[in-house]
Formats: C-alpha cells, sequence, structure tokens
C-alpha cells in the first residue's frame, strides 16, 4: 500500500506542477495573444468605421502594440462649409484587463469654429470594457458647461450631470445609446423666456441580426419649466420590430433625392426626378413586404397643468404575396390620443404666436429677392434666397391683444373640428381614434372615409 500512495502523491505532485506551469505560461502569454487579436480587431474595425463615416469627415487612426497594452490615436478631421477642425481621441487598452480609458480634445480650428460659445471646455473621459465576443462598451462622465450667447436675440445655455452609456459590436455598429442629463436650462433675459428641463434621460436599444434589427427607444424626464407652464413627469416608449437596413437605405437616398430637387432651382428637372421617385419607391416596398416591420408606441404620457396627455398606437406590414394592392389591404394601424382641452387651446394659441413672431419678409421684398435670384447664375440659388431673405427679415413684437387673439383663434379651430368629428370632446378631455385594419377605416369608434374618397 506504501508504495502505491508513493506513486499516487508523486503524480498528484505532477499534476500540480503541470497545472501551475500552465497557469505561469498562459499569465505570460495571456497579453501577448490578447494584444495581437485586439491590434487586428482594431485595424479592421476602425477600417470599416471610417468607410462609414459622412465625406466631410475623415478618420486618421494609429495603433501602437505592447506587451501590455495597446495605444490607439484617433483624429476626425471635419472639413465643412462653416469651418474645420479636428477632435482627437487618445486611448490606452490593457490586454489583462480588457479595459481602457480614453480622453477627447480638440484643436484650437475647431474650438474657434464650433465651440467658440463655450465658456469652458470640459474634460470627457471614456472607460471602455472589451468583451471577448468583440463588443466594445464605453462609459462617459463630461463636467457641467455652458453655452454663452452672442447677442440679445439669443439663449444662454447650461447642462449639467451629463453621463452616458455607448455600446458598439464588433464592426462598430451602435447596439445601446444611454444619455443621462441633470439639468438642462436655456434662457433668454432680455425677451424673458426661460426653459429648464431636469432628469432628462434617453436610451436607444437595437439588436441587429443579417440586414435586419429590433430597436426600442425611451425619452423620460421629470419635469420642464418654463416662465408660464410646468410639465411632467413624461415619457415616450417606442419600439420597432424587424427593420431592414435595406429600407433605411431606400429612404435616406430618398431624402437625399428630396433635397437635391429642392436645391436645383430648375423645374425642368422635375420629370426625372418623379421618374427617380417612382423607382426609389418600387425598390423600397419589396424590401418593406419581405421584411414585415411593426412599429409600435407602447407609452406616450406627459402630466400637465391642465391633465395629462396620454397616447398609443402601432403600424405593421404583414407577408403579402399578392403584390402592392394585396399589402395596402392588410396593413394594421392605429392611432390614439387623449388630451385636456385646455392643453390643446394652449398648444394651438403658442404655434400661433411662434408663427407670427418668427421674422417675417414683406411681399415687395420677397418679389425684389425673387428676381434677383432668378438673374443670378450661381449653382444653389437656394443659398441666395435664404440669405437674402434673412437680411430682409423684420421682427414682430407680441402684444397682449396677440396673446388674447391666438387663444380665441385656437377655441374657434377646435370647436370647427368638433363639427367634423374628427376630435372627439367628452367633459374636459379630447380624444382622437384612428384605425385601419383589414382594408377598412375606423375614426372614433365611427366608419370612416377619406372627405375626396368617391
Amino acid at each position: 500500500m506504501g508504495f502505491i500512495s508513493n506513486i499516487l502523491q508523486s503524480r498528484k505532485k505532477i499534476l500540480l506542477s503541470g497545472i501551475f506551469i500552465i497557469l505561469i505560461i498562459l499569465i505570460f502569454v495571456w497579453p501577448f495573444v490578447v494584444g495581437i487579436i485586439l491590434e487586428s480587431k482594431l485595424n479592421k474595425g476602425l477600417a470599416a468605421f471610417k468607410e462609414k463615416l459622412p465625406k466631410k469627415i475623415d478618420l486618421a487612426y494609429k495603433v501602437d502594440r505592447s506587451y501590455l497594452s495597446t495605444k490607439i490615436n484617433l483624429e476626425f478631421r471635419i472639413i465643412a462649409k462653416d469651418g474645420q477642425g479636428s477632435v482627437f481621441a487618445d486611448s490606452t487598452f490593457h490586454h489583462y484587463s480588457l479595459t481602457a480609458l480614453s480622453k477627447l480634445t480638440v484643436d484650437r480650428e475647431f474650438q474657434v469654429t464650433y465651440l467658440n460659445r463655450l465658456e469652458k471646455m470640459p474634460d470627457i473621459e471614456i472607460q471602455t470594457d472589451i468583451g471577448l465576443t468583440g463588443t466594445i462598451k464605453n462609459k462617459m462622465k463630461i463636467d457641467s458647461f455652458k453655452l454663452l450667447k452672442q447677442d440679445a436675440k439669443e439663449f444662454a445655455f447650461e447642462i449639467e450631470g451629463l453621463s452616458s452609456r455607448v455600446f458598439f459590436n464588433k464592426d462598430f455598429s451602435i447596439e445601446l445609446i444611454d444619455l443621462n442629463v441633470a439639468r438642462i436650462k436655456s434662457e433668454n433675459v432680455d425677451k424673458k423666456i426661460k426653459h429648464e428641463v431636469t432628469n432628462t434621460s434617453f436610451m436607444f436599444d437595437m439588436n441587429k441580426k443579417t440586414n435586419i434589427f429590433d430597436a426600442f427607444l425611451e425619452i423620460n424626464f421629470d419635469k420642464y419649466t418654463s416662465l408660464t407652464s410646468t410639465y411632467g413627469p413624461g415619457i415616450l416608449e417606442f419600439e420597432a420590430k424587424r427593420i431592414s437596413t435595406e429600407v433605411l437605405d431606400g429612404i435616406v437616398k430618398l431624402f437625399d433625392d428630396f433635397r437635391k430637387y429642392a436645391t436645383a432651382g430648375d423645374d425642368s428637372t422635375s420629370d426625372d426626378f418623379k421618374t427617380k421617385l417612382l423607382g426609389r419607391t418600387m425598390t423600397i416596398l419589396p424590401s418593406l413586404i419581405k421584411s414585415t416591420p411593426r412599429l409600435e408606441i407602447k407609452s406616450l404620457k406627459l402630466k400637465t397643468e391642465k391633465g395629462d396627455l396620454i397616447g398609443q398606437g402601432h403600424f405593421s406590414i404583414p407577408k403579402s404575396d399578392g403584390g402592392i394592392f394585396s399589402l395596402l389591404s392588410n396593413l394594421d394601424l392605429m392611432v390614439e390620443i387623449k388630451s385636456p382641452e385646455s392643453f390643446l387651446i394652449d398648444t394651438f394659441a403658442t404655434i400661433s404666436l411662434i408663427k407670427k413672431k418668427q421674422l417675417n419678409t414683406s411681399p415687395e421684398d420677397l418679389a425684389k429677392i425673387s428676381e434677383t435670384v432668378k438673374k443670378s447664375k450661381i449653382k444653389n440659388p437656394a443659398d441666395l434666397l435664404k440669405t437674402m431673405n434673412e437680411k430682409n427679415q423684420k421682427e414682430v413684437v407680441i402684444t397682449a391683444k396677440d396673446e388674447e387673439d391666438a387663444r380665441k383663434e385656437a377655441i374657434t379651430s377646435l370647436q370647427s373640428i368638433y363639427v367634423s368629428k374628427y376630435l372627439i370632446k367628452t367633459g374636459e378631455e379630447v380624444k382622437f381614434k384612428f384605425e385601419y385594419k383589414d382594408g377598412n377605416m375606423k375614426l372614433n369608434s365611427e366608419p370612416f372615409s377619406f372627405p375626396f374618397k368617391k
């Protein structure tokens, strides 16, 4: 027995010694292997990220690997019509802990062009955790800072307690954005206008699959106050499922077509634009049918001094093999809103006053501007029109009578809407509900067809 026991003990010692040696080797080899993998992933990821950036932003990067850490230097060079400058990010990734600490700075050109109203440039530090699957998680905190107004017509802004979490996957696509702000304040003493929002949060969560992604958006705040009103708390929860990246790409290109058409300044392009618009639409629709997306407002609630504003709704496209007409007949849409009547009156009156308060251009000046634009030979007449319009604008002063008239107009408008039954008034509450399902429409629970439909 003693002989067998000695053999077992010696084997046990050899096994323990082997495990110990392997651990020692792993401890020394680990940072070297992690550094090689990390360097390769960073170079590939940053190259892919650079391709996704807008043309006016150029990214220069440098990755330096050592035994225990990897340093990366990024420079985002921004070149735009209104100026240029660079944003720098210097990071050190630690191989053992798979964490990094980054600091953001800007050069003088960027500071003067884009941050000249900033009272003090805050220190920005980002803590990064690198997952074993390649995901990147960032936590950021920024000191409080102020944006100063340049003249009596502008607002001064203060932001306090800004923090964030931003998670990227291995190809630098965003998975999560979580922003939190303790207080946002804007004020114009000369015009006696003040806005303040406390404890605001913004969260966007995305789960991406092959050419499809699901997303969830949540926005909420504790309280919003102005000189005349107080609102809050408020919350919006919005969910999107099975959203096709092909559809989003098509919509982006469609908006780009609209932008180019709007700035062309030449009516002869209208036929080409209609053809292009039809082509884009016919490209987007098959992708919509294929992905069967669903959009849903899961929660919309705002507490006001007059009562609560509540809303909900959804929109979905079912799978269809019968073409566009079968698709349209099977859409599922519902929007429902409940609001205090007094809140709608205040909102309508405020919109009316804002329109009146905006700087206006007289009809005579507009005629002169239009004539000048027609005679000009510049490539983008829209820019000239905007510039000349701003130069000829005149500020409108709002009086107590204007406020009273705006409120009366709002009440009259609401009364006409009640008569047409687009809104239903029950006591002090106003309701609106629109439904489209199985090819049938309902407005406020009653069968409905558009006025122009025969």
